[in-house]
């Protein structure tokens, strides 16, 4: 919210945007949102929330999933409790047929790809600053690796990324040290907020939560 309030003409990118919480609040501070969630029960819940306050026209909501490759239907893992933990990670090596019946089959996109749905100002011109919210489940090192045409568009000055479902991922260590690198290569820093920066040699011990700043 400090971020909104100083930076009333920041884009807000809202990955893996579960039941809309982050995505809403900004439409409701009427501030511009991407929200990508590829969870159709989670769209419809976004959707109607939007329609209902009347938040409709600050948010541009695609149902996709970001991967490291594009038009590939994966399959989502359930969760029983959580709508918000479905992950492609438990699947991510397997590709599935397209089945209207099963609400747990998503098509991929890449990050790059929602370039052309970023929403504009309202006086038509295009954003060219952002703040990323990333929460996709531990997927976030493979949709990393095609982000460079975003993030040459948009100045991005904060991502907020879940970073608790990374480091245990024992087979993932060399993309995870390409993310990390796409991110410094591009000035940014971790932290734990504004004041505690992180190791970045120790990020197998990181929070469950970091904040990238430049």
């Amino acid at each position: 919210m400090n971020y909104l309030e100083k930076n009333p003409d920041w884009l807000v990118i809202d990955i893996g945007s579960q039941i809309g919480q982050y995505s809403l609040f900004a439409a409701k501070f009427n501030r511009k949102a991407l929200a990508v969630e590829p969870f159709i029960d989670n769209v419809y819940r976004i959707h109607k929330a939007a329609k209902t306050a009347s938040l409709y026209k600050n948010i541009v909501l695609l149902q996709n999933a970001l991967s490291n490759k594009r038009n590939e239907v994966k399959l989502l893992s359930k969760h029983n409790i959580n709508v918000a933990a479905q992950t492609l990670l438990q699947y991510k090596d397997k590709v599935y047929e397209r089945d209207p019946k099963n609400k747990y089959l998503v098509e991929t996109i890449l990050f790059d790809d929602i370039v052309p749905y970023l929403p504009r100002k309202d006086d038509g011109t295009e954003f060219t600053k952002a703040l990323l919210k990333i929460d996709i489940e531990g997927f976030e090192p493979y949709a990393f690796q095609h982000a460079s045409k975003l993030f040459d568009k948009l100045d991005i000055s904060v991502i907020y990324m879940e970073w608790g479902n990374i480091p245990i991922q024992t087979d993932a260590t060399d993309i995870i040290l390409q993310m990390i690198e796409f991110l410094t290569q591009r000035k940014f820093k971790p932290f734990i907020n504004e004041s505690h920066p992180l190791d970045l040699n120790n990020w197998r011990n990181w929070p469950f939560n970091v904040m990238w700043l430049k």
